[in-house]
């Protein structure tokens, strides 16, 4: 489900790469590569805190209670879907520019990662080395798709926003552990009651830090196919 969005970001943006690519339009697509990363990263964050805050709720209503055991499992894969939804913009440039070997070699490391990871953590930690191992993996494709992504477009990777969401999710967790220990309601009342007060902070946050600015915004709309109305609302309160 955290997936949903990366899909779609890097379906549009293979052929949208390809014919950039073509037209020796090597900067925008640079440009286009660090407003997408930094507006994936902002987006699934938010998703990503409901479900480690709230994993046990998750898994219940997802899955039954028969799985409840899984919540740390469920937390950790949550951290490798965030590294995921960054992790396709990269991969699907590299594709899109003809590169299919290099994408190739990324895949196959990942593979390796995983393999040597599984046999060291799956006897130290069970299933939860199993998700370990899968976050690890990503991570190390992470850097080499960044890295080869590189040699082929200059981009800017958006370090200054990307320290600003952590901060920003640090501290959006933090209120929800602070709400989660005040409130004491029926488990879906708490979320309602604990998730809008603290999502309503993390919008806030990013808002006031800037960490999307109106250029970003008018990229991601030439590229993500985002509702007129969300883009209404977000220039506003941007601009």
């Amino acid at each position: 489900l955290l997936m949903y969005l990366p899909i779609a970001v890097g379906t549009v943006l293979f052929p949208m790469t390809s014919e950039l690519w073509t037209k020796r339009k090597k900067e925008l697509i640079g440009h286009a590569m660090g407003s997408l990363i930094k507006f994936s990263f902002i987006v699934i964050t938010p998703a990503a805190l409901i479900v480690i805050s709230f994993p046990d709720l998750v898994i219940d209503l997802l899955f039954g209670p028969e799985y409840l055991a899984a919540t740390v499992v469920l937390q950790v894969l949550v951290v490798n879907a965030v590294v995921g939804a960054i992790l396709v913009v990269p991969e699907r440039v590299i594709l899109g520019i003809g590169r299919s070997g290099t994408n190739t070699i990324i895949l196959s490391v990942r593979a390796s990662l995983i393999l040597v990871f599984n046999l060291i953590l799956i006897p130290l930690f069970g299933v939860v080395g199993v998700a370990g191992a899968t976050l690890l993996s990503s991570l190390g494709g992470l850097l080499l798709a960044i890295y080869f992504a590189r040699k082929f477009i200059k981009f800017k990777i958006p370090f200054s926003p990307i320290l600003i969401t952590l901060i920003g999710s640090t501290l959006t967790l933090l209120l929800v552990s602070i709400l989660k220990a005040v409130i004491d309601l029926s488990p879906f009342v708490e979320l309602f009651a604990v998730v809008v007060p603290s999502l309503l902070f993390y919008v806030v946050w990013i808002l006031f830090t800037r960490a999307l600015d109106m250029h970003d915004l008018l990229l991601i709309k030439n590229t993500v196919p985002i509702p007129k109305w969300l883009f209404r609302v977000a220039k506003k309160l941007i601009g």
